[in-house]
């Protein structure tokens, strides 16, 4: 067998000072090391150093025929798998992790608004694609094991991605989310027509509850839009019918002009005692409403008559 001609040492040893050297210079400064593109540059000269000195020791140890071929084979694989296998747990070493973490808070109008925290937002590093665990009540968020000096983060909150940067916010309060809409408060207005008692309106009657009576009945009645209704365009009717309990129960809602009701009911209403209806798009001033109930009773209950109803409307943007 012949032998190959031995690659230079002198060579090998100077390709990988260079290389080296330009690894310590990225390696030593931190606005560099931080840089994704940095750790991958360094990532690819040390697998391009392991592949020199596995291509030199077979180019220049091994005597037979396609030696060189045997030395770039070996060496590209060595390279590939030190780059895919080792470098991944020594990065931490090479390039110290860091987290990103802070709180999330609603916008505010001026610095003296209290800052409230939004829960359920998910802090994202778009470079590296890292997400934190959804805020808690507190807003705080945290994102381990970060390698970039991640200056943008993306904060996803309902559907929606609200861009940041951690410069503009050393102090780590993200006042970004923009605060909920809230309904303001809206008038309440009685409905000055009466219920009419409706001996053909059918009504289904709950004995297994105990009731042994059940009466229908029916208001109509135009239901105008006030100045600031108008102002806000404000187009969800909500009306609500109440009955004192000495009457019995209310039960069985129905629309019958227009047909497009939802139940209405809000925290704190009594079963029973309340009934809503609630329009989601009303688009006239004065629009004409017809609803219907009706009214299960016990023995020691009495017959409700048109004055023993209070009923309630208002134009609201919001449920």
């Amino acid at each position: 067998m012949a032998r190959r001609p031995s690659t230079p040492i002198g060579v090998v040893i100077g390709t990988i000072a260079v290389l080296l050297v330009f690894v310590v210079f990225l390696l030593v400064f931190k606005d560099l090391n931080q840089k994704l593109w940095v750790q991958g540059m360094v990532g690819l000269i040390l697998a391009l150093i392991i592949a020199v000195i596995l291509f030199s020791v077979v180019q220049s140890q091994i005597h037979v025929r396609g030696a060189a071929l045997w030395g770039g084979v070996l060496g590209i694989s060595g390279a590939a798998l030190f780059y895919l296998l080792l470098l991944p747990r020594i990065k931490p070493f090479i390039f110290p992790a860091h987290s990103i973490s802070g709180y999330v808070f609603y916008k505010t109008n001026g610095p003296q608004d209290p800052l409230i925290a939004v829960q359920g937002v998910t802090a994202v590093v778009p470079a590296t694609g890292q997400k934190s665990a959804p805020t808690d009540a507190t807003g705080s968020f945290i994102i381990g094991n970060v390698y970039e000096d991640a200056s943008d983060l993306l904060f996803q909150h309902a559907g929606n991605t609200y861009p940041a940067k951690t410069s503009d916010h050393k102090d780590g309060r993200y006042a970004i989310i923009p605060q909920r809409p809230t309904e303001p408060p809206q008038t309440r207005r009685p409905v000055e027509v009466k219920w009419e008692l409706v001996k053909t309106y059918k009504c289904d009657l709950m004995a297994e509850k105990g009731y042994v009576a059940a009466a229908g009945y029916q208001l109509t009645a135009n239901l105008p839009r006030n100045e600031v209704e108008v102002g806000r365009n404000a187009k969800k009717l909500h009306v609500k019918a109440s009955l004192a309990k000495e009457f019995g129960d209310l039960t069985q809602p129905n629309d019958l002009e227009p047909r497009t009701s939802n139940d209405f009911d809000e925290s704190g209403d009594v079963p029973g005692r309340v009934l809503g209806w609630e329009w989601p798009d009303i688009n006239l001033d004065r629009p004409n409403v017809k609803i219907a109930l009706c009214v299960n009773r016990r023995k020691v209950d009495k017959v409700a008559g048109p004055d023993n109803f209070l009923t309630l409307y208002w134009y609201g943007v919001m449920r």
